[in-house]
């Protein structure tokens, strides 16, 4: 239902954009659809985590990160041949395809069981599942995990490992992710490209880098609840700190070197941004927005998830934000060496920090937290 309700708002933001008269009126129509985004990026991994079932979570967590590259491919090939406001016009037509393909989806069996609907749980689970399925030991699983840790929470549960570790290990993930150029790299590609100096359009150029996201995507989707989420962090950590590495080394070769000829060597920077992108998409793009909706207690799920997304979207603000005053204080390739040693961390976080979920049910996991 939350998702119903944020379409409106959603169009009226793109609809804004794509007729403002003034910057002020950008900046309103932005917050409008940031805003909305903000509360789907919470809403969106919950719903996905509660209503898939066990065997195939992974795989339905992964379609999160895959409609977002969906979306940017969309939005880069839209964006070599239409102008920024009709642009922002055609994207007004996503969140009303969201309405008529959610008004057909059922509620969440946990939330409703939470809330006392017990035939409407009931009805839910066995849509989702298949008539022919014998739901009755999954519906029983749910109603045994509402009854041992309640509904609601407060601010001094927030003190209980069983919350706070969880939160901690969300919140390394969403650091990770941002300050190794997550966010940097679609929003300043098409600058990123230009300063490359290659004669293919920089605008074509963003067009292939998405595709190579969605690729990246789809094989992440397809063998991430056989592999594991730790090993795909892993190694989408060592996809993205090997591209971050190669233009790194092209932009400091340039910039010790201004006349070097880069006739032969100017696609470095495109290559490693497809592979910075099919990186990010196997593990460090996807697998924190599902692990946020799994290591959570049911009923702290909202509250704290979205404390976990809050600090993503705080995150993005500061790499957005001060990627272009780094760029213009410091030289290019130390911010890139930067974002390089930040994605290497990353590959030892996931290592040290991050506990596997592959084939544990929702309640499995919440138990693992309360006895350790």
């Amino acid at each position: 239902m939350v998702l119903v309700i944020l379409s409106l708002p959603l169009v009226i933001g793109w609809i804004v954009i794509g007729t403002a008269p003034t910057v002020q009126w950008l900046y309103f129509g932005r917050f409008i659809t940031g805003f909305c985004m903000g509360i789907a990026g919470i809403a969106v991994p919950v719903y996905t985590a509660e209503v898939s079932s066990t065997s195939i979570r992974g795989l339905m967590g992964s379609f999160h990160e895959l409609s977002t590259n969906y979306g940017l491919l969309f939005v880069f090939g839209l964006g070599c041949v239409l102008r920024w406001n009709y642009l922002a016009i055609a994207c007004a037509f996503i969140p009303v395809l969201m309405v008529i393909m959610m008004v057909f989806m059922p509620e969440s069996p946990r939330w409703l069981l939470a809330n006392g609907y017990r035939q409407a749980t009931v009805e839910s689970l066995q849509w989702l599942r298949g008539e022919d399925t014998d739901i009755l030991s999954e519906l029983q699983e749910i109603e045994n995990n509402i009854k041992s840790s309640g509904t609601g929470i407060s601010l001094l549960e927030l003190s209980h490992p069983f919350l706070y570790k969880p939160l901690l290990i969300i919140a390394g993930l969403m650091f990770f992710q941002q300050f190794s150029g997550y966010g940097i790299v679609p929003e300043y590609m098409v600058s990123i490209l230009a300063s490359a100096g290659s004669s293919w359009d920089p605008f074509s150029q963003t067009a292939v880098v998405g595709a190579v996201g969605v690729v990246a995507n789809l094989i992440s989707a397809l063998v991430v609840d056989r592999a594991g989420r730790r090993v795909m962090l892993v190694i989408s950590a060592v996809v993205m700190t090997l591209s971050m590495t190669l233009i790194s080394v092209y932009f400091t070769v340039v910039y010790y070197d201004p006349q070097v000829d880069t006739t032969y060597i100017c696609y470095m920077p495109t290559i490693a941004l497809m592979g910075f992108n099919f990186g990010v998409a196997l593990g460090y793009g996807p697998v924190p927005f599902y692990l946020a909706s799994e290591l959570f207690p049911m009923r702290a799920r909202g509250v704290i998830g979205g404390i976990g997304i809050s600090l993503l979207w705080v995150f993005s603000f500061i790499t957005s934000f001060s990627f272009p005053y780094m760029t213009a204080v410091f030289a290019d390739y130390l911010v890139y060496w930067l974002l390089c040693g930040f994605s290497a961390l990353g590959i030892v976080y996931a290592l040290a920090a991050v506990p596997e979920t592959k084939g544990k049910s929702l309640e499995e996991i919440e138990m693992r937290f309360r006895k350790n």
